[in-house]
């Protein structure tokens, strides 16, 4: 996969090898596995990515569906200036308000769907971005958030174009990329429970771990020797080992 920073895999240490043969075109492919962190430049593209096709894909599926979308954006109290503190607020604010949304969008036959993400400020504050399904209009977001202990400024605004808002909620993810936040089981992006997941395809690749105690050259070797396959390694082909 093309990367930004012109890497061809995770850089993180520690990160095992996985191997797979294709007998039909004789190659071995190896790869090295991700660490999946947002403060990794690697994984940390390729996890934007990721959540932009199921951002796109889920909303296309609940437009399908008859849902309206809206783009939400939401404020930490202003008096908060430090993110954790704002983000221990936000965990008991949200399920208050979560559980408000549900209950008004269930009295209007409309479903509560939703996947939002923090961008922090350099102030320690943050906003929260959020699509959502149902109709809630901004005057509805700012009181019952201010209600629920989150800042004043709120605002909603209806979306027509899936594939403009995915891109619109990246543009902030990017924003984050590198951020180190130290926050246990704090999550970037949230979804709802039943919003789309990405559909998943099988693969014809059998993939086998390399053990710690195998050298990668190893690996390599065998397959030049035994098999007389051509060997890729994080998607570029190895000729002479060093």
């Amino acid at each position: 996969m093309p990367h930004s920073k012109g890497l061809t895999h995770c850089p993180t240490l520690g990160t095992p090898y996985l191997y797979s043969d294709n007998e039909e075109t004789k190659t071995r492919r190896i790869i090295k596995t991700r660490c999946k962190k947002w403060t990794c430049p690697y994984c940390a593209e390729i996890n934007a990515i990721g959540a932009y096709i199921r951002i796109l894909n889920g909303l296309n599926e609940l437009q399908k569906q008859g849902n309206s979308i809206n783009f939400v954006t939401l404020t930490s109290h202003e008096k908060i200036r430090d993110f954790e503190q704002g983000y221990r607020i936000w965990q008991s604010a949200w399920r208050k308000l979560q559980e408000r949304a549900r209950r008004w969008l269930k009295n209007h036959n409309l479903n509560c769907e939703f996947v939002y993400l923090f961008e922090a400020q350099k102030s320690g504050a943050f906003h929260v971005h959020m699509l959502i399904t149902g109709q809630l209009h901004t005057r509805w977001w700012k009181d019952n958030a201010r209600a629920c202990g989150l800042g004043y400024q709120a605002k909603s605004e209806n979306v027509d174009n899936a594939g403009l808002a995915a891109s619109y909620v990246v543009k902030y993810i990017a924003k984050n990329i590198g951020l180190e936040i130290s926050i246990p089981r704090l999550r970037r992006i949230n979804f709802s429970r039943k919003f789309p997941p990405t559909k998943a395809f099988a693969s014809p690749d059998r993939w086998q771990i390399i053990d710690k105690k195998t050298a990668i050259e190893t690996v390599i070797e065998q397959a030049w020797r035994l098999k007389n396959f051509d060997v890729l390694l994080n998607g570029e082909i190895v000729k002479e080992l060093d």
